[in-house]
């Protein structure tokens, strides 16, 4: 029943998702997604016993870069699924690329953050600017990347592992109705 609630009423439902790839593409966003929402709560639920701290108001600020981590989960997913996970459905190897996924769904946040932090620095097109910017971009790009797989890795990274094993078990399940515990879609 659980394997096949994705294709009734959820992300299943979409376009293409029936494709090895895009599907996995699909089952990351939305499991990054997940985890968007689950840190927030969290995040949120943190601030109202410390309304006053700083740290976490920036931390909570920083997600608003999350939207970029979901498209990046898209692609990132969708990229592992079609290149690394084989047409056979191997949930361990799912859960791998799940993982995966989550570190390189925060490849767009340390690009616009550094990106963002570069451009509003330059005041005048000279070379030193330029150089300037480029270090900009690369310091705080890494600097943005660090910070989200430490504050919202320890919830993504499991939940990323569990979203490759489960959606390639569904995938199982889905192929070969005897074998798993879900219905025939």
């Amino acid at each position: 029943m659980v394997g096949s609630l994705c294709h009734r009423v959820g992300p299943g439902r979409l376009p293409y998702t029936t494709r090895r790839d895009v599907g996995g593409g699909v089952a990351m966003a939305a499991t990054a997604l997940l985890a968007t929402f689950l840190w927030f709560a969290l995040v949120s639920a943190v601030r109202v016993v410390a309304p006053e701290s700083a740290g976490l108001a920036l931390i909570q600020g920083l997600g608003v870069l999350s939207p970029l981590a979901v498209l990046g989960a898209l692609g990132s997913g969708t990229a592992l699924w079609r290149s690394w996970v084989p047409e056979q459905p191997d949930p361990v190897r799912g859960a791998v690329a799940g993982g995966l996924t989550v570190l390189l769904s925060l490849v767009p946040v340390a690009v616009a953050a550094g990106l963002w932090i570069a451009v509003t620095d330059v005041a005048a097109v000279t070379p030193a600017e330029l150089v300037g910017a480029v270090t900009d971009f690369v310091m705080v790009g890494l600097l943005a990347y660090i910070t989200g797989a430490i504050t919202a890795g320890w919830l993504a990274f499991p939940l990323g592992l569990f979203g490759g094993w489960y959606h390639e078990r569904a995938r199982r399940d889905r192929d070969d109705p005897a074998r798993g515990h879900a219905a025939p879609v």
